[in-house]
């Protein structure tokens, strides 16, 4: 009787124990399938996402290519706040100025370029951080210091005039980099009055003053 009912309950705990197996079998596989659905589902987001930004999986185009096909939508007027923004392949231009750093550096510095395309890369520019367009700016410093950017280029580079930007080295007159940088910008012999007396009123905080009291 003893052993009988002994049997008895080893048969229920393994049919329990089976059961038991069976049952983490189908948790694990429905959140296999729950997680595949998330994961795919992230997935499609990620990508609207990403054609939401204007950066989607489209090729990199030759600088070139950008800035004549910008240059064409400008219709020869060059009016950054309203212009640009509305130009596709400026946007992509901007939104991707790192990756076409070099490019830029060298149009900047051709006399073949156009003084539009060379406005379109300074203000392609703008979404770059202080010390990368600091970088950028001692470079255009040194290509007017020898004759190889015109100095109403130059003027543009200092002061991205209707951009959010305008008064980026303004508001960072204190920056001991950007200081030292309008230092030398101010020494050089190829500056027009317009462009010592802005640098002037930048590097003395006095056109952030200015800017706070409107």
């Amino acid at each position: 009787m003893h052993q009988s009912f002994l049997k008895h309950i080893s048969a229920k705990a393994v049919k329990i124990n089976v059961m038991g197996c069976w049952l983490k079998l189908t948790m694990i596989l429905i959140l296999f399938t729950i997680t595949g659905c998330i994961g795919k589902q992230e997935d499609r987001s990620y990508k609207a996402s990403l054609k939401d930004k204007n950066v989607t999986e489209r090729t990199f185009s030759p600088l070139d290519s950008l800035l004549k096909s910008i240059d064409k939508q400008l219709n020869g007027t060059f009016d950054p706040p309203i212009q640009l923004y509305a130009t596709k392949d400026f946007n992509f231009l901007y939104n991707n100025s790192e990756h076409y750093y070099k490019d830029i550096t060298r149009v900047i510095g051709d006399e073949r370029y156009s003084h539009n395309k060379k406005l379109i890369c300074v203000y392609a520019m703008q979404k770059m951080e202080l010390q990368r367009y600091l970088q950028f700016s001692k470079y255009c410093l040194q290509l007017l210091n020898t004759n190889k950017l015109k100095e109403d280029i130059f003027y543009f580079v200092i002061l991205p005039i209707g951009w959010n930007t305008d008064i980026r080295f303004a508001e960072s007159y204190r920056n001991e980099d950007v200081a030292q940088f309008l230092r030398d910008a101010l020494m050089s012999e190829k500056n027009s009055d317009r462009l010592r007396g802005s640098l002037s009123r930048i590097a003395s905080g006095e056109m952030l003053e200015n800017r706070k009291n409107k």
